[in-house]
This record gives structure tokens, C-alpha cells and sequence, in this order.
């Protein structure tokens, strides 16, 4: 009985092995447009769960400037495309000062996402600075 066991987990363990691959992405990330507000910016794949994890650093004179905000939006068929916002006054206090949040990552193999991610002045709507990021999806 228990050989029987220990056979049908291996030949389930084997199973799921052989069902999962690995997709390779590449991300790439603008300079600021402005360099007023953010100072450096990154981005890496963590998943296929958590997408593509980005970080902003930006200049901690802004740091609880409750007007401000970031802004994401994704270029869709030549149109930007709200996703989310956070108010600076919101973001969790780090040294330096920076935002993290994670983007979806394209699904198909060869597609891209191309995000952009602004710092806005809420009470004008005024684009302070801004960073792009391009993730492809290269297949596995």
C-alpha cells in the first residue's frame, strides 16, 4: 500500500513538473521626463501572481505633499488607460522616499505593456514629472 502511494506522488509530482514553464520577460524603464520630483526608477518581474513589481524613487522634499499623487495609466491602442493612484501623503514613510506598487504583466508571448507612471499635481492636474515602463513578454 504504501508503495502505491509513493508512486502516485511522484507520478503527480512528474505531472505538474512538466506542466509548468517558465516565461521570460524583459523590462525597461524612461528617464523621468522632468527629474523634478523622481529621482530614479526600476522595475523586475516577480511573477506571473504579483506581475512586475516598480519602485520610484523620488525627492523627499515632496514626501508628504498630500496634493500630489502618482498616477498609472497603460497605453492601450493609442489611448492612456487609468489603473490606479496614490496620494503622496498615503505612500509608506522609507529612506530614501519611495513608491512601490506592481503592474500586470502582458499574458501572451511577443505582446507588450507599455505603463506610465506620473507625478500630478492634484489641485491643477498639473504633470509634475513622469517615467515609463515597458514590459515584453519573450515567450518561454
Amino acid at each position: 500500500m504504501n508503495r502505491r502511494i509513493l508512486l502516485g506522488t511522484v507520478l503527480l509530482m512528474i505531472l505538474l513538473a512538466g506542466c509548468s514553464t517558465t516565461t521570460n520577460y524583459t523590462t525597461s524603464v524612461g528617464e523621468p521626463t522632468t527629474g523634478t520630483v523622481i529621482e530614479n526608477a526600476s522595475a523586475e518581474f516577480v511573477d506571473d501572481w504579483s506581475g512586475v513589481q516598480y519602485e520610484i524613487e523620488y525627492n523627499s522634499s515632496y514626501r508628504n505633499n498630500s496634493s500630489y499623487s502618482f498616477k498609472v495609466y497603460e497605453h492601450v491602442n493609442g489611448s492612456l488607460e487609468f489603473v490606479d493612484q496614490s496620494t503622496f501623503s498615503n505612500i509608506e514613510p522609507s529612506t530614501p522616499p519611495t513608491y512601490r506598487n506592481d503592474v500586470a504583466p502582458p499574458w501572451d508571448s511577443g505582446e507588450k505593456r507599455v505603463y506610465e507612471i506620473r507625478v500630478v499635481d492634484d489641485t491643477t492636474d498639473t504633470i509634475i514629472d513622469a517615467v515609463t515602463i515597458t514590459i515584453e513578454n519573450e515567450g518561454s
